[in-house]
This record gives C-alpha cells, structure tokens and sequence, in this order.
C-alpha cells in the first residue's frame, strides 16, 4: 500500500515523505509504534526499495514524548541512514512543547546522519488574525540556530479561533516567503475537528471550501506565483 502512494506521487512529479504516523490512528499509540519491530521493518524495507531516489524522503513517526521514544527514533534513523543518504525528517518532542531537549542534546548525532530536517508541530501561540512571524520563529530557531532545516509538519487550527475569518494561517506562509524558516510547509489532510468545521482543511462538500481550507489554498498559490520565473 505504502509503495503505490509513494509511487504515485512520484509519478507526479512530487517529494514522496513516508511517515509512519503512528499504528492505530491514536495520538496515545505513538510508544507502541516506535517500539514495534515491524515498523522498523516497513522502513528498512522501504529505504532498500527507495533509497537510490532522493525523491523519497523518510519522517519518523509522530511525536515522541520521551527519552524511551527518541531513542527508538534514532534506532530507525540510523538503520534508513545505512540504507539510503535521502533525507530523514526527525520529528520534535510531543510536536514542540516546549522545544525539544532531546534534539538540542543530541545535536552532533543528528547531523552524523546528515541530510537531517526537523519537523515541527505547531498548535500554540497564534490566535486569531494575527500576521506576526514572531511567535513561530521563536518556535523554530532552537532548531535553525543548530543549522538544520525546518518544515512546519502540522499547522492547527489553533492559528485561529474557531469561527474567526481567516489569517492565522498567513503568518506561516509569511515565514516561508521571507526565507525564515527553511523548508515547506505542510498539514493534516483532516485535522482533529472532522470536515466541515475551521480545525479541517476541506468543507463538508469535501472540497477546499471553508475559510481554513481556502486560505491553505490561497497561501499555496502565493507561494506558487513567488517562485515563477
């Protein structure tokens, strides 16, 4: 299954990122998913498979919470690493709360692996309309300061209040343009509230119909008209 999605995007022409989120669609499942050997197994197979195409990128799954997780975190790491030199996203502590120890003790083993981006989950901070980058710089300059590039992995819809008008979302792909934060930007296809309501990407409809999702959208086609020639 792994392998048509990953083939599909490729044939668009698109970064294919493997993540394995975690074993049973629960944010309280993410220990069992690191400790499992078969997930180590689905990555190891996957970066012998896809690890002469540096159009595959390999992200950890999601969150770890503790010195137990980033541990096996590293363990997967390593074993993609001896596979394949593609890019390994390394996931921050319970997202970013706050920025994670583990990483910023661990900063010479992280760049051994090399090709190293890390993955930030930002969920706090930027209520409302707000248009300032502040608060997510100061999220992902622990992590730019140590020299590693930065993606927002999870953008949520804590950037506004539910039933706001747009803007949360602009401060980010602000962040982006300016050249702050060094990566793309990226989110849940539904987020926790269910489509239909501001935490989801799509409108009931399924289409990118709400203020959320038009806004995702509308700061995707900026970005797209930054970069024409």
């Amino acid at each position: 299954m792994a392998e048509s999605a990953i083939d599909t995007i490729l044939a668009s022409g698109l970064v294919a990122i493997f993540d394995y989120h975690w074993r049973d669609g629960g944010v309280a499942d993410n220990t069992s998913t690191y400790s499992d050997p078969s997930v180590l197994a689905i990555y190891k197979s996957l970066a012998q498979k896809y690890g002469s195409n540096p159009h595959v990128w390999f992200q950890m799954p999601n969150e770890p919470t503790g010195s137990g997780e980033f541990a096996n975190q590293m363990t997967i790491a390593r074993a993609v690493r001896a596979l394949t030199t593609n890019i390994i996203v390394i996931e921050t502590f319970g997202g970013n709360y706050p920025p994670d120890p583990y990483i910023l003790n661990n900063v010479s083993a992280l760049k051994a692996l090399g090709n190293v981006v890390i993955d930030v989950h930002y969920y706090s901070g930027m209520v409302g309309n707000s248009t300032s980058v502040t608060p997510i710089l100061t999220e992902v300059s622990p992590y730019t300061n140590a020299g590693f590039p930065v993606i927002l992995g999870e953008i949520g819809n804590s950037l506004k209040a539910i039933g706001d008008s747009p803007g949360g979302i602009v401060p980010s792909f602000t962040a982006i343009k300016q050249g702050a934060i060094a990566g793309a930007l990226y989110w849940a296809y539904e987020a926790y509230g269910g489509r239909g309501d501001d935490a989801s990407v799509r409108g009931a409809d399924g289409n990118l119909s709400n203020p959320y999702g038009l806004e995702v959208a509308k700061g995707i086609a900026d970005l797209q008209l930054q970069k024409a020639p």
